[in-house]
């Protein structure tokens, strides 16, 4: 049976009225509270005691560690740092932190390059653009089972929160894989 009842189209005044007061509220919240923004930012500078990291020292940080250079990275953690890669266990230490990379570079070759970076007194937060190359076949790769040879490219994000000019916790997500074997390219 076919219903001829005239229905409400989206387009109608009435239905972008609703809408227009439905989200009113809303972006007038987040436009007060980003007004106040750069007041914010500059007030927690101006008491906030705990120096940051530079961006300098960071590229240091990743040239380090792209180099499996385990003194030269971990140089920039506090003893106590916990590392949290997404839904995984944290990882708590330094020592910890670097026998966790012993056992994951043992399958699988790293190398990570900075998107974009934002830094202030007390973190750094950074998009990662980071290339992984199966050494042996790792079956609990973090997404999927990667074999020998195989490389996956993902883009993630990383938050590090600085104590005393050092990283104490790095806090690591996923964003997208870029590229891996279970990827079909598209044809565009």
């Amino acid at each position: 049976m076919r219903d001829d009842r005239k229905r409400p189209s989206l387009a109608a005044p009435d239905a972008w009225r609703r809408r227009a007061l439905l989200w009113s509220a809303p972006l007038a919240t987040t436009a007060a509270w980003l007004a106040l923004l750069p007041r914010s930012q500059a007030a927690a500078a101006e008491t906030c005691p705990e120096p940051g990291i530079s961006q300098a020292d960071y590229r240091a940080y990743l040239k380090a560690f792209n180099a499996r250079d385990m003194d030269g990275f971990t140089r920039f953690y506090t003893d106590d740092v916990v590392f949290v890669l997404g839904e995984r266990e944290p990882v708590h230490g330094k020592a910890a932190i670097i026998d966790w990379y012993k056992k994951a570079w043992a399958k699988v070759r790293e190398h990570t390059e900075v998107g974009d970076m934002i830094s202030d007194h007390g973190g750094l937060a950074v998009e990662l653009h980071t290339t992984f190359t199966a050494i042996e076949d790792w079956p609990d790769f973090s997404t999927r089972p990667l074999l020998k040879g195989q490389q996956v490219q993902r883009i993630g994000f990383a938050h590090y929160r600085i104590r005393d000019g050092r990283i104490a916790e790095v806090k690591t997500a996923p964003h997208r894989t870029v590229a891996a074997p279970w990827i079909t390219p598209s044809k565009s």
